[in-house]
């Protein structure tokens, strides 16, 4: 479902903002414009893109979604960074990715703690 849902804005951000036209989503903060990165996620490898050649004949990189001026990304990019920031909070709240709580032996987060009664 992501992969359709990031080709789909793609291909939406390529015929609404081809032109140079910028759509201003929260005032200057958040914006879309539509940049082709020449390097990979978040222009990561820009100096290298010999590397991304034979990529690139297959998939263009399409960002659209402007940051505060910081970066510009697309919804994959949101997808990832937030599943990133998803295993990060289960980390910090001793959650695996299974549901599990780290040490106890593979029983489900969810599972109610009976010990006291």
């Amino acid at each position: 479902m992501l992969v359709v849902v990031d080709q789909a804005t793609k291909w939406w951000a390529e015929s609404a903002l081809a032109g140079g036209e910028v759509i201003d989503v929260i005032g200057d903060w958040i914006q879309f414009r539509l940049i082709y990165n020449s390097g990979a996620a978040f222009s990561i490898g820009a100096e290298h893109t010999w590397v991304f050649a034979i990529a690139s004949a297959v998939v263009v990189v399409v960002d659209f979604i402007d940051y505060f001026d910081l970066f510009i990304g697309n919804v994959a990019d949101i997808a990832l960074v937030g599943g990133i920031a998803w295993a990060a909070l289960l980390h910090l709240r001793g959650i695996e990715l299974d549901g599990s709580r780290a040490g106890d032996g593979g029983e489900a987060a969810d599972t109610a703690d009976t010990a006291g009664s």
